[in-house]
């Protein structure tokens, strides 16, 4: 029996060896089978749950739709992009961007930057106060303490005006921070629409690759205002 427990062992490993090798950095695949070896069990089910780097076809249906449809309704934007303006590095900035995204590069705008944290609470704030139409939120980790406190309120203020409120955060950050319940239950009493973002909950039928998480951070204000890559 110990041989047959090793014969397979072996012919595992020789299989993952071959397989994990194809299209994979020389680093990556030795940490793969470094892991199948000493830890075959373990190894291999961390493997087949986090070790393809291909997204599954579900999801890359899922955001083909989505590109298709960004596509259709941004015909035309990228012909108003200031291209004589660019620097040497956006253009391949703004092909990628629009390969991976479906996105277009429009001029016509400007951007500031805001280096503190506490300024950039208080400008999303004095943002959605302006707000007539919607808000967008879309953040890793937000969570309601006492200083993202303006930011709550605002959108609770936003919402009184009957200002349509969306926000996502995502569902496995959530739990890390403390406060959870309460700021979902804060969206719920001001009125805001509130969705985990890339939920794994298996008994509703949630389920996907919890290593593949959504880092954005970004705030849009009826279309005109936004506000990306800061912290929360």
């Amino acid at each position: 029996m110990s041989w047959l427990l090793l014969a397979a062992d072996v012919l595992i490993v020789l299989v993952a060896a071959v397989f994990i090798s194809a299209n994979r950095k020389p680093s990556a695949a030795i940490a793969w089978i470094l892991a199948i070896i000493f830890i075959p069990v373990l190894g291999l089910l961390l493997f087949l749950l986090i070790g393809f780097p291909k997204l599954p076809r579900k999801r890359r249906d899922k955001q083909r739709e989505v590109s298709d449809a960004v596509l259709a309704r941004t015909d035309g934007l990228d012909r108003v992009i200031h291209r004589d303006a660019w620097p040497p590095w956006l253009a391949s900035m703004v092909a990628m961007n629009r390969n991976l995204g479906a996105l277009p590069m429009v001029g016509g705008n400007s951007a500031e930057l805001i280096d503190d944290y506490e300024s950039s609470i208080k400008e999303m704030a004095d943002a959605i106060d302006q707000a007539d139409t919607y808000v967008h939120v879309e953040f890793f980790i937000l969570v309601e303490d006492e200083a993202t406190a303006p930011f709550f309120d605002a959108l609770e203020r936003a919402c009184r005006r009957g200002v349509q409120v969306r926000v996502l955060s995502d569902h496995i950050a959530q739990f890390m921070y403390p406060n959870r319940k309460q700021t979902i239950r804060r969206f719920a009493d001001m009125g805001a629409e509130y969705r985990p973002m890339l939920p794994l909950q298996p008994l509703r039928g949630h389920w996907r690759r919890p290593d593949l998480r959504n880092h954005r951070k970004l705030v849009v204000v009826d279309g005109a205002i936004g506000f990306t890559g800061f912290r929360t």
